[in-house]
């Protein structure tokens, strides 16, 4: 909704909205931007001059704002039907997959912006160059982060499609890995004929979706290429290079070789976003000197291994990681980037459902770090507040029995003292979730802020 704001604002048009609170710092953003905000759901938020009404797909029939739109016979539209209605107005590039969707996003709008009218975007996460989700550009081309949740992704119109890899995610949404796939085949069975798709072929289950939605295509179908670390992808990255929090890499092609690339993102998890968004441009006929100063010139999105700065000679780096997969990829990025180092982890689950169906992966992941804190549950559209404390108190309670060192803690509010008490100078400190915990890196970067001015 964020970026969907932002891009009104800079189309011209008046935005104002509402939430439960209005004192984050996505509110504070969003209002030096120009967008009126209001605490709270009340009919009377909608102006008189309103024209129309979006709500997240998480807002319910019964929300006061709604009843009152429709009372007043106002278009009334879910984000994700507004999306699709302006996919239809655009050559829609849309990225999708369980992971790395919104540095892709990010990447790919950079790299096309660089070379050429920049597009219209909608990011799931904040660009850290432009510090929006979402801008209005000057071109007929819409750069878009595709959810699959509840297979919201469907109704998009996309034109050319990046997928960066499958896994099962969204428990709430799909019953399993299989359940999950045949959304993806579904999606690429969308794509038109004289479509594009990009896709991670080191994924097992993307080549199984691939397979499966190219039995509809005749041989006139969307232009398919892979991009990966193995040697049967069209496009293979080569020579990487990790160099503290960065990485030097080569993309070699069946035809051409676009040179090698140097970027400050850490990890071979956004290497491999950057170069599904570097084909994605080159396809989309970006010249490759454009697309390596680009992606040199790249800072990636907030809360993706941010690093925070040093805290009581501890590293602070925060992530929005919440999949056992995440987890892994910043743990061994960190651990790769700080050897022999004290690394930290304090993990906020995202839904007591998800952290339950995938607790052994959970377990496996966190295993990793050499000391582990664990938060209640995030809800995310969960009631049960026993159930969120329970979660993470078994999550726990299976790390010890691995032998690894692993505590409880009930709030964020304890998430400073106890790092006040525990942590020594040299450690890393990872913050890691999708939820509230995001709170614990604003309040770090707070005082690292005041410590700096004073």
């Amino acid at each position: 909704m964020k970026a969907l704001a932002e891009y009104l604002v800079s189309a011209g048009a008046r935005v104002t909205g509402s939430d439960l609170s209005t004192d984050s710092r996505t509110a504070t953003t969003l209002r030096s931007q120009g967008v009126e905000l209001y605490a709270g759901h009340a009919a009377s938020h909608l102006p008189p001059q309103c024209r129309r009404v979006v709500h997240s797909a998480a807002i319910p029939a019964d929300n006061p704002e709604r009843v009152a739109a429709r009372a007043a016979n106002l278009p009334l539209i879910s984000y994700p039907k507004f999306i699709a209605e302006l996919s239809r107005m655009r050559q829609t590039i849309g990225i999708a997959g369980t992971h790395g969707k919104s540095t892709t996003t990010a990447a790919i709008a950079s790299l096309l912006s660089a070379s050429g009218p920049a597009p219209d975007v909608l990011c799931g996460a904040e660009v850290i160059d432009t510090g929006r989700n979402g801008w209005s550009g000057d071109s007929r081309r819409l750069v878009v982060e595709c959810c699959e949740y509840r297979r919201h992704f469907l109704d998009v119109a996309i034109n050319t499609l990046l997928l960066t890899g499958i896994e099962w995610d969204h428990v709430d949404s799909f019953a399993s890995l299989n359940d999950t796939l045949d959304a993806f085949v579904r999606l690429l069975r969308h794509i038109p004929q004289q479509g594009r798709v990009i896709y991670n072929g080191d994924c097992r289950s993307s080549r199984r979706a691939i397979a499966a939605a190219r039995i509809e295509h005749c041989c006139a179908g969307p232009q398919v290429v892979s991009v990966g670390w193995g040697p049967d992808n069209d496009w293979r990255i080569t020579d990487c290079t990790e160099m503290g929090w960065g990485s030097t890499f080569d993309l070699v092609g069946p035809n051409d070789r676009l040179g090698t690339f140097v970027t400050r993102l850490p990890g071979r998890h956004n290497v491999s976003n950057l170069a599904l968004a570097a084909v994605g441009a080159f396809v989309l006929n970006a010249p490759a000197s454009d697309i390596l100063r680009a992606v040199e010139r790249f800072s990636g999105v907030w809360r993706r291994l941010q690093q925070l700065g040093e805290w009581r000679g501890m590293t602070l780096i925060d992530d929005y990681a919440h999949h056992p997969t995440a987890v892994q990829a910043v743990l061994n990025t960190v651990h790769r980037a700080y050897p022999k180092r004290f690394v930290r982890i304090v993990f906020q689950p995202h839904q007591a459902q998800r952290t339950i169906a995938m607790s052994g992966d959970f377990c496996r992941a966190l295993s990793l770090a050499d000391s582990v804190t664990v938060l209640p549950a995030f809800a995310a559209r969960e009631v049960d507040s026993q159930l969120a404390e329970t979660t993470s108190r078994n999550l726990v309670d299976s790390l010890r029995k691995l032998g690894r060192p692993a505590r409880f803690i009930a709030s964020l509010d304890h998430v400073l003292p106890t790092l006040e008490t525990e942590g020594r100078p040299g450690d890393v400190v990872l913050l890691a979730g999708a939820g509230s915990i995001e709170r614990v890196a604003d309040e770090f970067t707070f005082r690292l802020c005041r410590n700096h001015a004073g």
